[in-house]
């Protein structure tokens, strides 16, 4: 068992997998109880923004004296703040939070930290926006992968016997 939670606990950390994936292949596939692979999804995910997040503060701070870098930077972040709409400055941490939980390509966890902090978040609220949207898009995957299982056994359990097979 700790093999399984330790699969889906990585899982959680690899881009374009992510949470979203690893929870249903860590329940499913792997046959792990639900409660043991939420947690260990939704763990994996959190050291993953954890790292990803220190990594760029650390980035930003260690190139921000090169000149190239430190211009090509600033250009991106002054982009992206002229992109902004006033709405946005006062939502900022719910808007990416809710960026990072929405079930859509290229907007989860890995995107959603990244534009955290182009928009300028602090490390805390990069954290929070990150820990809140990803539990957001569990309790998502949850919902399906539990409704996928409850429609499958209702068609076999009650539609299969009406069903004409010959």
């Amino acid at each position: 068992m700790f093999i399984k939670l330790l699969i889906t606990y990585l899982l959680a950390g690899v881009p374009m997998i992510e949470a979203r994936f690893a929870l249903p292949i860590g329940y499913k596939l792997l046959g792990l109880k639900f409660i043991p692979a939420f947690i260990a999804s939704y763990l994996g995910a959190l050291t993953a923004i954890t790292l990803l997040a220190i990594f760029i503060h650390y980035l930003h701070q260690h190139f921000s004296d090169q000149n190239f870098i430190k211009k090509k930077i600033n250009q991106l972040i002054a982009l992206t703040k002229s992109q902004r709409r006033p709405w946005m400055e006062t939502l900022k941490t719910a808007g990416l939070t809710i960026f990072i939980a929405l079930p859509l390509p290229l907007s989860g966890t890995f995107t959603g930290i990244v534009m955290c902090y182009l928009a300028g978040l602090s490390f805390k609220r990069t954290m929070i926006a990150g820990a809140l949207g990803n539990l957001i898009a569990l309790i998502l995957v949850s919902l399906i992968v539990e409704s996928i299982d409850v429609s499958s056994e209702f068609f076999y359990k009650f539609l299969m016997p009406y069903v004409n097979t010959q």
